[in-house]
């Protein structure tokens, strides 16, 4: 793998499977230059060589809470054992993760990746094993959502896919319909996060929703995502 470190960005290059450098990218050019996802070059995933998982957390909108479930699926799945990674390349920066590697078959490298359309997203999707969409149960949501699985099934239609829907209130009838709209459909709803201020608070200090509020709502609802998570794994 090949790493480019800039005095604010981390670059990493994108090694496809059986280490064939992606020969579209041209890395000399700033302005198309590929950061911060590897695929290590030996080997695919499950192969037993040294692979590891990439999981995207992704959405063409911003502000769905992308940003918060990466951090909150990182932090669940290095408190259930896994040896994790994780990749900023939200320019907002917001992640309470640093940049950090990992290789290994057990291991898993979450991505946090931009939250508007770019070169970027895609080539964050295409070396990506699983794809997390967060989505708002509203029309707007409902729209970016579906821009979204387009570009996943344009870059990768065998990628598997799981959605997040946030900020959800079972008392409230649309948002209801919502859910059951996206199931008639059949797209896999890992979970329904309500809005809490937990979120908050736990940004605020580094921390997951389980130690700022252990036992709330959307304590259960990140717990009950990544059972779901490491069922893909």
């Amino acid at each position: 793998m090949g790493v480019l470190i800039g005095p604010n960005t981390l670059y990493y290059v994108i090694v496809r499977p059986k280490g064939k450098l992606r020969e579209d990218f041209d890395f000399s050019d700033e302005k198309v230059r590929k950061p911060a996802l590897l695929r290590p070059e030996m080997g695919e995933r499950g192969t037993g060589d040294m692979a590891t998982t990439v999981i995207a957390i992704t959405n063409q909108k911003g502000g769905v809470g992308k940003t918060t479930f990466a951090d909150e699926i990182a932090w669940g799945l290095e408190r259930r054992g896994r040896e994790v990674g994780f990749i900023n390349l939200d320019p907002q920066g917001g992640a309470s993760h640093e940049q950090k590697t990992v290789e290994g078959v057990d291991a898993v490298t979450v991505v946090d990746t931009p939250g508007y359309l770019n070169d970027k997203l895609g080539g964050c999707v295409e070396v990506a094993d699983i794809a997390i969409v967060p989505v708002e149960p509203s029309q707007r949501g409902l729209r970016a959502m579906k821009r979204t699985i387009q570009l996943i099934t344009s870059v990768s239609p065998d990628l598997e896919v799981g959605l997040i829907v946030n900020r959800y209130s079972d008392k409230r009838v649309i948002d209801r319909s919502f859910t059951d709209f996206l199931a008639a459909d059949d797209l896999p709803i890992l979970g329904c996060v309500p809005t809490a201020e937990a979120f908050k608070r736990g940004a605020s200090f580094n921390r997951p929703v389980s130690e700022v509020q252990p036992g709330g709502r959307a304590a259960d609802a990140i717990e009950g995502i990544l059972d779901k998570v490491e069922a893909m794994l």
